[in-house]
């Protein structure tokens, strides 16, 4: 939609579609291994696993419950906030594990346990189990990939997206408006920004206008049928801003003032009128270290044994290209601040630290570069070989033996040098009570490309709102970033 001669002028086509996009996708992803695995059970037994009837029935079923659990951002018919995405895969499966065990125990009907006969009472039942959750992991994944490529279509379409309203030209609302223009997942983009302060209304941030709310502002809002407003206000403002926006919104959301407050593990309680805030630290719950564990040692011995031949080329290229040792033995700060040793092939010539310095020395543009992030984006210390292995991350897969020894987690914030406490302040204690990670949410949030502020704001995320879900997610999605080669140098 453009308005000429307006401040709201924006080009997002059909927002109420991407619900409806969402649910197609979830359908396509039932019905596809659906149908692959009812070929091959019939092409190896000549009998499908499921009826189609029971297929379209179990689809239904997803998506009622779906709405019902908050799988469409929010409410179907209002847009809103979606779910965390590790909140969204475990409701996903859930969703999924629940359906499948009603088809167990109501739906008798398994064509073919027909087709296999002879079998005993208690092997029927063994086996009328395993074809149950036999489809469990195919769908949860071809979910998850065809929902993050909805999702991508939909902002490289400008189709699906639901225009906001950022009430508030703080710090707040300037980091609201950032993350909500660089992200995929939240479908929700920002077109103007309200705030009181005369001397901001005509200004910009990030390309968004800010404006007072006055009548013309408010007329121009209904016109343009802006429908959900996000406050970031302090505490004492909000009451009246949101009567303010009764008469003009259908939905106001409210963000938090304290940033460094857990979410993924907080739940609304009301006691008569009284809002009560329950947290539950999820890395103080055993099942869940324990899952932990689980993952890193299961994870890490498959790894190894798939990539230790893809290892044992990358050490004959890096030993062939250039001298020096195959590995490089970095220490850097594990959990609690104890110094630890992780592994990773050589990517730069054996002289690098006298390059390093002398470079510094001659360049103080690339100084300032090296203070702000100890990284520089055109490295000339990094091998043509070197160069290629930290754009894919092959130079980290030695870490996996780290992971073995019990040093670092699969996923966790990332380990950093004794330097680079000064940047985490009094954050340090809390990200470091945590064993540092192979992969984090530093890595799937654009790596080299964010600033030291973001990447601290990150790991305390991580930390404080850790599941094993936040885990699975960031694997997944470091799986797609390595993929892509974004943000690595």
């Amino acid at each position: 939609m453009k308005k000429k001669g307006d401040i709201l002028k924006y080009d997002i086509k059909f927002p109420w579609l991407r619900n409806c996009l969402l649910v197609l996708s979830d359908l396509v992803a039932i019905i596809i291994p659906g149908v692959i695995l009812n070929l091959v059970a019939n092409w190896i037994t000549g009998s499908v696993l499921c009826s189609y009837t029971t297929l379209v029935i179990f689809m239904l079923a997803f998506v009622v419950t779906g709405e019902k659990v908050k799988l469409y951002n929010g409410c179907f018919f209002s847009p809103g906030f979606p779910l965390a995405p590790q909140e969204e895969l475990r409701r996903m499966f859930y969703v999924l594990m629940g359906l499948l065990t009603i088809r167990l125990f109501h739906f008798p009907e398994f064509p073919i346990l027909v087709s296999i006969g002879n079998l005993k009472s208690s092997t029927d039942y063994l086996v009328k189990i395993i074809l149950t959750y036999l489809p469990l992991p195919f769908i949860f994944f071809s979910m998850i990939w065809l929902r993050w490529l909805a999702r991508t279509l939909m902002v490289r379409l400008k189709m699906g997206m639901t225009p906001v309203a950022v009430w508030g030209a703080g710090k707040s609302g300037q980091l609201l408006v950032d993350i909500l223009k660089k992200s995929r997942y939240h479908g929700l983009t920002p077109i103007i920004i309200l705030d009181d302060d005369p001397k901001k209304s005509g200004t910009f941030i990030n390309g968004i206008p800010v404006r007072r709310f006055d009548n013309k502002v408010k007329n121009l809002l209904k016109g343009a049928q802006i429908t959900h407003v996000i406050l970031c206000l302090p505490f004492e403002f909000l009451i009246d801003k949101v009567k303010a926006c009764n008469n003009v919104f259908k939905q106001v959301s409210i963000l938090g003032a304290v940033h460094d407050f857990p979410n993924s593990g907080s739940y609304l309680h009301d006691l008569y009128g009284l809002t009560i805030v329950e947290y539950r630290s999820g890395l103080r719950v055993p099942v869940n270290i324990f899952c932990r564990y689980c993952l890193n040692t299961v994870l890490s011995f498959c790894a190894i044994i798939i990539f230790l031949p893809l290892m044992l080329l990358i050490a004959a290229i890096v030993k062939i290209t250039s001298p020096g040792p195959v590995l490089y033995r970095a220490r850097r700060l594990g959990k609690n601040g104890k110094d630890i040793h992780i592994y990773k092939f050589r990517t730069m010539y054996h002289d690098a630290a006298e390059r390093l310095e002398e470079l510094l020395e001659e360049n103080p543009a690339l100084k300032k570069e090296w203070e702000k992030s100890f990284k520089l984006k055109n490295d000339p210390r990094i091998t043509p070989v070197g160069a290629f292995l930290r754009k894919t991350s092959m130079d980290e897969l030695p870490q996996i033996l780290s992971v073995i020894k019990g040093e670092l987690n699969l996923v966790g914030p990332r380990p950093i040098v004794a330097g680079e406490i000064k940047y985490y302040g009094k954050d340090y204690a809390l990200v470091s009570s945590v064993s540092p990670g192979l992969t984090g949410m530093w890595q799937v949030s654009g790596r080299s490309n964010t600033s030291y502020d973001e990447r601290v704001l990150l790991e305390k995320y991580y930390v404080l709102n850790w599941s094993p879900w936040l885990d699975i997610y960031i694997i997944i999605k470091t799986v797609l970033e390595v993929i892509l080669c974004r943000g690595a140098y």
